[in-house]
């Protein structure tokens, strides 16, 4: 910020909405402390000076459309260091959800997060297993959801994640209220990945045997409800899908975090 600018105006036609920006909600907070306090210096919004004069908003929307509203002096900086909105917020630690940062390289381009954000919309996956499994992990992993912010999400192999969609898309049409809660969704992710449960298997039987489930509310749970389905009317040996899918989940936790050897 070594040639930044600061000033003030009410003068909002001056400013423009940067389009990389998370959705803008109206913010009562932050007008009920304008309306007793008016808009703080301390609290500039960050603009940068575009070719045609205008002063794209870089950080500080919220602040800037409360004031708009309120008819509020808003004071600004201008620094043409060329940052984004989403590397702005992420290095002042601003607190934006996963659907936030997501939402913002989706308007960026992203191919990866566009990927993310239709298979959200297109399986009603919870966000955060969404999130593991799309990048080619089990719905339990929370390694993936670390990326969102820093723009470094990348899109796994898919396999996974769309026969545990298959699954989950079944027993939501089978009326199975919890079809689309993460414990269940865990649950499905770690039999199908963690104790060799037959998608298509696990699939048909949750078709016939669907009211036979319980909601239980924790995957472990829903694991003993899956196996019980899993095994109903099976001809031979059954599958101990819980017992398995907490030994070897346990044991790929454990291969994922071991410190790797130096060569």
């Amino acid at each position: 910020m070594k040639n930044a600018k600061f000033a003030s105006t009410t003068n909002y036609n001056l400013f423009e909405m940067n389009d990389l920006n998370r959705g803008i909600d109206q913010r009562d907070d932050i007008a009920k402390d304008m309306i007793k306090n008016g808009f703080k210096p301390s609290c500039a919004i960050h603009v940068e000076e575009l070719p045609s004069g205008k002063l794209k908003i870089i950080g500080g929307h919220h602040r800037f459309n409360e004031a708009k509203r309120l008819g509020i002096e808003v004071y600004y900086i201008v620094d043409n260091d060329n940052t984004d909105v989403a590397e702005n917020e992420k290095n002042q630690g601003k607190n934006w959800t996963a659907k936030d940062w997501i939402q913002c390289y989706v308007s960026k381009g992203r191919r990866d997060y566009i990927i993310l954000d239709e298979y959200v919309k297109r399986t009603n996956v919870p966000l955060m297993c969404a999130v593991s499994m799309v990048h080619g992990e089990s719905a339990s992993s929370a390694n993936a959801s670390r990326m969102l912010a820093g723009g470094r999400f990348r899109v796994g192999n898919m396999k996974h994640a769309d026969e545990v969609a298959d699954v989950c898309d079944v027993a939501r049409n089978s009326k199975l209220c919890f079809a689309v809660k993460t414990g269940f969704v865990r649950a499905v992710s770690r039999a199908i990945r963690f104790a060799g449960a037959d998608y298509i298997q696990l699939r048909d039987k949750i078709k016939r045997f669907g009211c036979d489930i319980k909601d239980r509310g924790k995957a472990d749970d829903f694991l003993e409800e899956l196996e019980y389905v899993y095994n109903k009317a099976s001809r031979g040996d059954t599958l101990p899908i819980k017992y398995l899918a907490i030994k070897n989940g346990k044991a790929a936790q454990q291969t994922f975090s071991a410190p790797k050897n130096n060569v």
